[in-house]
């Protein structure tokens, strides 16, 4: 089982939560991979697996169940294996994310601010005893494959833009506005990198830095930090 909630919460709601997630499942036949900081806490259960990062991509074709704060890319990830959930959403769009969750029935949903252990070990097995939710998450992994992927998301954008070009051989120009977490961009690179490989010209624009290396090869990241300055609150925020 991997347990996550992200990267974009404070040092308190994670040791919080996951002194939850310990007394839930320190005496259970389950091995649970944290993805968090491995120096939470002095030391975790001989079932614990602690990562400050993993390749969650390549892990998930060998897990059974996950938790997660309802992020997007988790959840898609998630479902993209036909995995259920366990969904314990903390803030942004995760509500609606969770939401839509347990209304395909992939997965159940816990109140960050209310759930107890039990009700977090009693979720979990839950979802790993009923087939109901595993079931229920290979038909969201299907709908993904029938969607297209992103040759699909390719063509539509191309489509979009073939009124606006002036000529059919003139490449496109294509722009990624992206929120300030790397979560929300990584869905975007793929797409990016299609249109790139088809000729175009692809940009992403964000207020907060991304490393050269994350960027597909032949397009670029924009990052205003100057005209940014005057609304920055703090060093690390605007």
């Amino acid at each position: 089982m991997l347990v996550s909630i992200g990267t974009t919460f404070d040092h308190d709601h994670k040791k919080a939560f996951f002194q939850k997630v310990i007394d839930a499942f320190a005496r259970e036949e389950l091995t649970v991979v944290v993805v968090s900081d491995p120096q939470l806490f002095d030391a975790w259960p001989e079932n614990f697996m602690v990562y400050q990062q993993i390749p969650q991509l390549d892990l998930l074709p060998h897990l059974d169940a996950v938790v997660c704060h309802g992020g997007h890319n988790t959840v898609s990830e998630t479902l993209s294996q036909g995995l259920p959930l366990v969904v314990i959403p903390i803030a942004y769009d995760q509500s609606h994310v969770a939401g839509r969750v347990v209304r395909t029935g992939a997965g159940e949903r816990l109140n960050f601010n209310r759930f107890k252990a039990h009700h977090l070990k009693d979720s979990v097995h839950t979802i790993l005893n009923n087939p109901t939710y595993r079931e229920a998450a290979h038909t969201v992994r299907q709908s993904f494959v029938d969607a297209g992927g992103t040759k699909t998301a390719a063509d539509l954008l191309e489509k979009t833009a073939a009124p606006i070009a002036s000529r059919a051989d003139v490449p496109a120009k294509f722009l990624f506005v992206v929120p300030p977490f790397f979560g929300h961009i990584s869905p975007t690179l793929s797409v990016g990198a299609s249109l790139l490989a088809r000729g175009h010209e692809v940009r992403w624009f964000g207020i907060t830095p991304l490393a050269d290396h994350h960027i597909p090869e032949g397009g670029s990241y924009i990052y205003p930090e100057a005209d940014l300055v005057p609304f920055r609150r703090n060093s690390n925020s605007y």
